[in-house]
């Protein structure tokens, strides 16, 4: 599935906060009958983003209401059976329940229950998960063994938010989940190049590659992390078009594959890429930081905005995608509207700031106890000089992870205690 970020405060779910992504599905898989509820469906989400960020590979999967009697492990359905002379698929949409799952699953986390309420016969589930991974290949209906399935897609897409949109699913085994099950996760993160070194950045990008400790590019979560060793593949910094890639409003895309990240790891990394492309820090500086030796404690600095960054593609090269030729058009029609969208406003804004460096007039400008009119942009007045930059290694630093365990309430310690205990390693 493919959401932009910005109108969500992240895509989990959360008690009391309606406005997340995952709130949306759930109401929208509800509202479809496809599940009775969050605690029986067996749901699992492959990368968990934060507020504004956006995906355009996520993978979720969940035990679904199904047409087909048979498939890779299709789960049937004791209780309310439909007769022997009524097919699944003869049974109407709305008049439907799906019946509690067979096998046992917790929630997530809480979530208010939909507003619709289906009724009558029961239909059987299947397993089946949404996305348009990149790296696996996509079917449409015909010659599909999955053709005579419900229209996943399309279904969900009637009731979704326009900025949320399903790109098809698959069938997946019962013990498949999308978080453990993935072989690998990229991120896009998309910046203009103002007055930045690319190739500076690109040699301290390549820092980054391989197996490190991140813990100094993270947000530290003792409570549900004690390992901070992640594995970067790959790290590359591209023009998102050869025309004019040296111009100051060019737009450049950081391409990020590894096996898994941490909490804001990849915010964190683009920042300090940032401060190296600004020539305000040397590209050695990420060396630095990956020897947790000589830098026990994390520098204290900003996150990279969250405004360009997408959960690019979840891996998962066994699957086989699918999804119909009729959502696939208005899939892309409904990708068309918002990209037209976007450009207009894109180009108004770029209009208006054009004006202002060249013929912005100022109605009521008071300068000495006079009105100014006709003010041109040369004429104002330097902006205030920004702070002084200081040195990453010469900032103040976060507290260093044994000194954050140590600080932990005993109920978080308790906590810590036991997702050690389950192997609760990585949160993203």
């Amino acid at each position: 599935m493919a959401y932009l970020g910005e109108n969500y405060r992240g895509l989990a779910v959360q008690e009391n906060v309606p406005d997340t992504v995952e709130a949306m599905l759930f109401n929208a898989l509800q509202k479809t009958c496809l599940i009775t509820d969050t605690k029986t469906c067996h749901y699992s989400r492959c990368g968990r983003t934060d507020k504004g960020v956006s995906a355009w590979g996520q993978v979720v999967a969940v035990h679904m209401r199904s047409n087909l009697k048979e498939g890779v492990e299709f789960v049937a359905t004791e209780k309310d059976a439909p007769s022997a002379s009524t097919t699944a698929d003869q049974l109407p949409l709305s008049d439907c329940t799906v019946s509690q799952n067979t096998l046992s699953a917790s929630p997530t986390s809480p979530i208010a229950s939909a507003a619709t309420t289906c009724s009558s016969s029961t239909i059987t589930t299947a397993s089946c998960s949404s996305s348009s991974s990149p790296s696996s290949s996509l079917s449409t209906a015909s010659g599909n063994p999955n053709a005579r399935e419900l229209d996943y897609v399309q279904m969900l897409n009637r009731v979704l938010p326009f900025d949320i949109r399903v790109l098809a699913w698959a069938p997946v085994d019962a013990d498949f989940s999308a978080r453990f099950s993935c072989a690998g996760r990229v991120y896009k993160y998309f910046f203009l190049k103002r007055d930045l070194d690319i190739d500076r950045m690109r040699e301290a990008s390549q820092l980054l590659v391989g197996e490190h400790d991140f813990r100094n590019f993270c947000k530290m979560d003792v409570v549900h992390v004690s390992n901070f060793v992640r594995e970067i593949r790959d790290f590359t910094i591209e023009p998102c078009s050869p025309h004019n890639c040296d111009q100051p409003t060019s737009l450049w895309v950081a391409t990020i594959s590894g096996t898994a990240f941490l909490y804001h790891q990849i915010r964190c990394m683009m920042q300090i890429l940032f401060e190296v492309g600004a020539r305000l820090e040397e590209c050695d500086v990420v060396k630095t930081m990956l020897d947790v030796e000589v830098t026990k404690n994390k520098p204290q600095y900003p996150l990279a905005s969250e405004v360009g960054l997408v959960l690019w593609d979840c891996q998962f090269p066994s699957l086989q995608w699918s999804s119909t030729v009729e959502a696939q058009r208005l899939l892309m029609a409904k990708l068309l509207e918002v990209y037209e969208d976007r450009i207009i406003k894109s180009t108004m804004v770029g209009a208006m700031r054009a004006h202002l460096q060249t013929e912005m007039l100022f109605s009521s400008l008071h300068s000495s106890g006079r009105t100014a009119h006709n003010v041109r942009w040369k004429d104002m007045e330097e902006p205030p000089q920004k702070r002084k930059y200081v040195p990453l290694m010469q900032r103040d630093t976060e507290p260093h992870f044994e000194q954050r365990v140590e600080s932990l309430s005993e109920s978080k310690k308790l906590k810590r205690d036991s997702n050690l205990k389950k192997g609760g390693e990585m949160r993203r």
